[in-house]
């Protein structure tokens, strides 16, 4: 579509709304679309999370695997957070454990997405996120210590014994 005539302040926003409704249509012809460097959509975080927020209504998995399979990272980790919760609200935190475990752990984005697995864990269950960061231990995600700092304040606000319980087991 030509978004030449728009005024300047309209664009973006008509650009970031028509983008989700055609992902969720037809993701794939959105994906081209938005991949064509003639449209000079790339490099835009807000128009890569409109058209994850379309294409995740559609397939989450899909989506997740063109995100891990592009070499440059997302710069918005709210394109991450789409596909995670899109992956919970598709089967719980069963389906999203099974989901990322399955997950190239090679992959370079694969620490925004534990991220983002974490936060949406966070945000429901922290018992069940501390029980996950423990069972990752040892990945370089889990290393850097900030999914931990905040697993143990949210747990902390629920349960402060025990989140010194897992702090104890966790070092």
């Amino acid at each position: 579509y030509d978004w030449a005539g728009w005024h300047p302040l309209s664009a973006p926003g008509a650009k970031f709304e028509a983008l989700i409704g055609w992902a969720t249509s037809d993701p794939a012809a959105a994906r081209a679309y938005f991949e064509d460097p003639a449209n000079a959509m790339q490099h835009d975080p807000n128009l890569e999370r409109a058209l994850l927020s379309g294409w995740v209504a559609k397939d989450a998995e899909a989506a997740a695997r063109w995100v891990l399979g592009r070499q440059e990272r997302l710069m918005d980790s709210r394109s991450y957070q789409l596909i995670v919760d899109a992956m919970c609200r598709k089967g719980g935190q069963e389906l999203l454990d099974q989901w990322f475990a399955g997950l190239p752990q090679d992959s370079p984005q694969i620490d925004r997405l534990a991220q983002a697995v974490t936060t949406a864990k966070n945000r429901f269950e922290p018992e069940k996120a501390a029980e996950w960061l423990e069972s990752q231990q040892g990945q370089p995600w889990v290393a850097d210590g900030s999914l931990v700092t905040s697993t143990a304040a949210q747990l902390a606000s629920r349960d402060p014994a025990a989140a010194l319980a897992w702090a104890g087991r966790t070092g």
